[in-house]
This record gives C-alpha cells, sequence and structure tokens, in this order.
C-alpha cells in the first residue's frame, strides 16, 4: 500500500480536505498529477525490459511519457524520482528509471568504444 493509500485510510472518519507530503515539491507534485491525469488515473502497461532501444522513446508504450521525461534535465529527473517512489507511483518511477539507465548505458558505450580505440592504438 502506497503513502497517498495510507492517508487516505488514516482520515477516512475525519473531513480530508489535504493530504500532508511533506518532501514533495510543487514542481515535482505537478508533474506527477499531468502524469495521473494523462493516464487517467490508471496503472499503464509495465516497460519491457530489458530496454530495447538506447532512445526512451522506443522504451516506453506512450510517447507522452518520453517527452515528459526528456523535458527533464537528470537532477530533475532524480528528484523526480525520489518523489514518485515516497508516494508509490510506480508506474512513472519505472520510466524515471529508464531514464536513467539508458544516460548511464549511454555514458559507459562511450568510454567503452574509446578505450577499444585506444587499445587498438598501442598495439
Amino acid at each position: 500500500m502506497n503513502l497517498v493509500s495510507l492517508s487516505y485510510i488514516n482520515h477516512l472518519d475525519e473531513n480530508m480536505n489535504a493530504i500532508n507530503l511533506p518532501i514533495l515539491r510543487e514542481q515535482e507534485l505537478n508533474i506527477i498529477l499531468q502524469y495521473c491525469q494523462h493516464h487517467n488515473y490508471n496503472f499503464p502497461e509495465p516497460l519491457v525490459k530489458p530496454l530495447r532501444s538506447n532512445e526512451l522513446i522506443n522504451c516506453v508504450n506512450d510517447p507522452w511519457d518520453a517527452n515528459l521525461l526528456n523535458s527533464l534535465d537528470l537532477d530533475q529527473t532524480t528528484d523526480l524520482l525520489n518523489a514518485v517512489t515516497y508516494i508509490g507511483c510506480s508506474g512513472l518511477a519505472d520510466i524515471c528509471y529508464a531514464k536513467l539507465a539508458l544516460y548511464f548505458r549511454s555514458k559507459f558505450e562511450i568510454k567503452f568504444f574509446v578505450f577499444i580505440q585506444f587499445l587498438f592504438k598501442i598495439q
């Protein structure tokens, strides 16, 4: 059960006007709400793993998700990942993880390619 569900259950008897989410900033909360509204508050299809491309748009089921995440830099993506993990939004967390995995995979591939070129030059 995620944080939002627990908050709702704990305040079921009271007049529930707000849920306290202390570590969320407005920016991350707005992105999460956009994501939820776009998907009509339903869980989207899970991502196919392993990731089938080095481009996020080819790895997600909805191009809108890729455009949303590609509009964020790495710091914003990790902040969003912390927020969605905190509230239990697993679909958006998977897309954040995929973006970060693709970023680090591309950095590793570039370094590996340069290393191989270096090895062939010294032989």
